[in-house]
């Protein structure tokens, strides 16, 4: 990519200065055709102030006179190689043109008139009348190299404009090609994330679900004993029927499948506080003894997002957490209206405190902006736990970074996280430092 940078600025500079060249010449070529016309101009008024051509009638000129001047006009400029003098002569009956010098040149060449038609003609007028005309080989030389020069400086102008305007053409298909094969790639990264997300909740799915298993066990040994008296086989039934209950509600909160095959799915308008529920449950596994704080304000408005997407999002910071907490400490979640610039981190921001702040998560009723639809809904996930070091906190979200083991991640969390944030048209923040814990803040525009 560098590579094509340089070589397409190489060619636009090399564009600017053959259009430079192409002014140079142009204006070399007007200098020296004012040359070619001051010169002989300057000969005709030369020839007009000697009288050197008398009028039509008289029919002595004055040879000696008329070949000086030539010769003069010929010396004083390179540009005129030689000059030719025709006179005007009226005889009765008729009028001609004949050639007065070179006085030899009309006697060795009868088409000499043919001749003088392809040369510079100017006229020489005794008064209103002309008395004939001076016909000047110029030496156009220098003129025609540079006409010729800019002519062979167009065509490579319009030859680079060419390679330029196909190179960018080439380019921009290539990297138009390249976005979409990003974009795709992208969609699976996120896609893979969220299957090795759900590869360690599936590792701990048998530790939940081991416990109603093992009542049901229970259960039915109890119903075994019970058969000779049918009361104790009634509740056994009972309890076993509510153990059954209890797993089936569990794999309806763990939903795994849809949770991996969820980027068919449309948007949809979205309860952030509910998809803060479903994200706890998700990763309650690594929970532990760790206290729990909740602070959800009701009513928020709807956010337009894919679900999953979003508890994919939530269950990646609260997993790090409780990972982080190894089950000790506490993890505070709020959700409130945002009224300020997302991109800029809330005005609250500091170094997180040791005890996070829960909030009451709500606007105050004093406050005027609480009267108004808020553009934006901000979730809060603060935990107590040891921070993250000052060298690692501008590397969290890079792909592949990671203070985990690598069993336990690939370092894609974070950066995943980010990214479908970024894609939701909101912001992500975090503040932290060692020994004061780490608070992750998410602001997500409103579906209105």
């Amino acid at each position: 990519m560098h590579r094509e940078l340089v070589n397409r600025r190489l060619a636009l500079l090399t564009l600017v200065v053959l259009v430079a060249v192409v002014g140079v010449l142009a204006a070399v070529e007007r200098r020296d055709r004012g040359l070619l016309t001051d010169a002989v101009d300057a000969t005709v008024e030369i020839f007009t102030a000697n009288d050197a051509l008398p009028s039509p009638n008289d029919l002595r000129p004055n040879f000696a006179l008329i070949e000086g001047l030539a010769q003069q006009a010929e010396d004083a400029s390179p540009l005129i190689d030689r000059v030719f003098v025709s006179k005007r002569v009226d005889v009765p009956g008729r009028g001609q043109t004949v050639l007065v010098h070179p006085f030899y040149y009309a006697a060795r060449n009868p088409r000499w008139q043919d001749e003088l038609k392809n040369l510079e003609r100017r006229d020489i007028l005794r008064g209103e009348e002309p008395a004939g005309a001076l016909h000047f080989e110029l030496n156009r030389g220098p003129l025609v190299m540079v006409r010729a020069a800019i002519a062979v400086t167009v065509i490579l102008i319009v030859l680079t404009s060419a390679a330029l305007v196909g190179r960018l053409f080439t380019q921009e298909r290539a990297l138009t090609a390249t976005t979409q094969i990003l974009e795709e790639n992208q969609r699976e990264l996120i896609r893979l994330e969220r299957l090795s997300l759900a590869g360690l909740l599936t590792a701990n799915i048998f530790h939940d679900i081991r416990k109603p298993i093992t009542n049901i066990k229970h259960e039915l040994a109890e119903l075994s004993e019970a058969l000779g008296g049918f009361a104790g086989a009634t509740r056994a039934l009972r309890g076993m029927n509510d153990q059954v209950t209890l797993f089936f509600d569990i794999l309806r909160d763990l939903n795994i499948e849809r949770f991996v095959r969820s980027d068919g799915a449309d948007e949809e308008y979205v309860d952030v506080n509910r998809v803060v529920e479903q994200s706890l449950r998700l990763v309650q596994y690594e929970r532990g003894s760790t206290q729990l704080h909740a602070a959800l304000a009701p009513e928020l408005p709807l956010i337009l997002a894919h679900p999953y997407r979003l508890i994919q999002v939530l269950s990646n910071i609260i997993l790090n957490a409780y990972q982080e907490l190894e089950g000790r400490g506490e993890l505070r979640l709020a959700t409130r209206p945002f009224f300020g610039d997302p991109a800029a981190p809330p005005a609250q921001a500091g170094p997180a405190p040791r005890r996070p702040p829960s909030g009451d998560g709500a606007p105050s009723p004093g406050n005027a902006e609480a009267a108004r639809t808020p553009p934006c809904v901000l979730i809060e996930i603060s935990d107590n736990g040891r921070g993250i070091p000052a060298e690692a906190i501008g590397r969290i979200f890079s792909p592949f970074y990671s203070t985990k083991p690598p069993e336990k991640g690939a370092g894609l969390g974070l950066y995943i996280t980010r990214t479908i944030v970024e894609q939701l048209g909101g912001k992500i923040h975090v503040r932290s430092a060692p020994d004061q814990g780490t608070t992750f803040t998410i602001i997500l525009p409103t579906s209105d």
